[in-house]
């Protein structure tokens, strides 16, 4: 069983990142800086940093892609040992974000 994780100490004392207990989807994500490792036209994320933690990746398990707008915006859903979490690239504004973190339950 995963639930996902309370992630209130990670917001800042100023603004809102959605749901309890997560980050939402989309305009209320965490801009994060990630370190890719690139393979001719693929691109697999290695490791990410938010608020002076880094974060090392082992799996990148699904990348999917939607569109918003005139931009496409690629998901990355990635494991640890510690959790799971997903990524977002936005074409437009060519930024990283964190969308969701999910530790197993126990």
């Amino acid at each position: 069983m995963i639930r996902r994780r309370d992630t209130s100490y990670l917001q800042p004392k100023t603004g809102h990142f959605g749901l309890k207990g997560s980050f939402a989807t989309g305009s209320s994500s965490l801009p994060i800086e990630v370190d890719v490792l690139f393979n001719g036209n693929m691109v697999r994320p290695q490791r990410f940093r938010y608020f002076g933690r880094e974060v090392l990746i082992d799996k990148v398990n699904l990348v999917h892609h939607v569109q918003r707008g005139s931009h496409r915006v690629y998901l990355f859903s990635t494991s640890n040992q510690e959790a799971a979490h997903v990524l977002s690239f936005h074409t437009g504004s060519l930024e990283w974000r964190l969308e969701s973190v999910w530790l197993p339950e126990g």
